[in-house]
């Protein structure tokens, strides 16, 4: 374990990405299909500049559509574990666009859940009711853009899970779409897909059971630990390692520590275990890895730690979904350690150097040769 000195308040550098879907089916929906209506731009947002103007002179016809699909993925689970469901959307336009769209249940993404023999029954995850904002995201001609959906925490459960019960779920997915500059708006649906959810492995029900008495999936899905129970969810943590639970469970320990660090920036203690969970945290591929990688890098950046932090950001390229490649220009703490590393391929990621000047009569990375 990586002791760590006194790091002052933690000024983490987040890249928060939207929740994601999965299966092999295709949808497409085409801008002849789809009408304008007439009504107000929704407000866009994401990213860490102001976007260009939306261009009103391109020409688009029949062909032109948004392609999309639910990607391959696991069809069985057990009560309890985190479902991930990879969403692919495809921009098949012939001229560059912005995609107005975010992958929350509670916004543009709608989601329905429905048991063998019952009613198909909304799921909003773990959100609350309220205004979640569609993103406007750049698509070049045929570039794609992969998100996720995570299914698990559900605030309308009694017992706080998604899919409480052993047995076959139907899940049904549309999304609204809007690109404004072919006047294009729509609703398109997936093909519904089914999960079979089995009974809790005898191991991990203990484990289960404990998290459903406190309704603890939705804070964990929130990425914060279940209130009144941080410490025990650690306990937890040691007791039941290494099963799909772990992740979730780590980046919110990391998550309440860090807290407790802000207050007492003093306590070396509370420093390493604060990094042990959030290294444990960002080993799978999870719907928060980017954020958690992010977090990472700029600790071992303020503990002057160059060739962790040059790891973690060349691995940040190697996990980034090509759409938030553009983020990375205009992040200088990633630009430090890649400025001057063989990793970075300028062919692909040019917009790393842009607006990039090296502090005056130094090396700009830290890059191990």
């Amino acid at each position: 374990m990586i002791r760590i000195r006194c790091l002052q308040l933690l000024q983490i550098r987040r890249v928060t990405l939207a929740a994601a879907l999965l299966l092999g089916l295709t949808v497409a929906f085409t801008a002849s299909d789809a009408t304008a209506q007439g009504a107000a731009e929704p407000p866009g947002g994401g990213g860490f500049q102001k976007p260009p103007p939306i261009r009103t002179d391109l020409k688009f016809d029949s062909t032109d559509a948004i392609r999309g699909h639910i990607a391959e993925h696991r069809s069985d689970f057990f009560v309890g574990e985190p479902v991930v469901i990879p969403i692919v959307l495809v921009n098949h336009m012939q001229h560059p666009i912005t995609l107005r769209t975010n992958f929350n249940p509670r916004g543009n993404l709608v989601v329905t859940i429905q048991r063998e023999n019952q009613a198909p029954q909304p799921y909003y995850g773990p959100y609350k009711l309220a205004i979640y904002a569609p993103l406007d995201i750049k698509m070049d001609p045929m570039e794609q853009l992969d998100r996720q959906l995570l299914i698990w925490g559900d605030g309308n459960s009694d017992s706080g899970l998604a899919l409480p019960e052993p047995g076959t779920y139907t899940v049904s997915i549309s999304i609204k779409l809007e690109v404004p500059e072919a006047k294009f708006i729509d609703q398109p649906t997936f093909p519904p897909f089914q999960l079979r959810v089995l009974a809790t492995p005898p191991a991990l029900a203990p484990l289960v059971t404990e998290l459903r008495g406190w309704r603890g999936f939705i804070p964990l899905q929130l990425k914060v630990p279940p209130e009144g129970h941080e410490e025990r969810l650690m306990e937890l943590i040691q007791q039941y390692p290494n099963n799909p639970l772990t992740p979730y469970m780590c980046y919110a320990a990391y998550k309440e520590l860090l807290r407790q660090y802000n207050l007492h920036p003093e306590d070396k203690t509370l420093a390493d275990r604060m990094l042990y969970y959030l290294q444990i945290a960002v080993v799978p591929e999870t719907s928060f890895q980017i954020e958690a990688l992010n977090e990472l890098l700029s600790i071992f950046d303020q503990m002057n730690l160059s060739i962790p932090a040059w790891s973690t950001a060349t691995r940040i390229l190697q996990v980034m979904p090509r759409d938030l490649q553009g983020l990375v220009g205009n992040s200088k703490l990633m630009q430090k350690y890649l400025i001057n590393s063989k990793e970075l391929k300028t062919e692909q990621y040019w917009s790393i150097l842009d607006d990039y000047k090296p502090a005056a009569g130094g090396n700009a990375g830290a890059a191990p040769k």
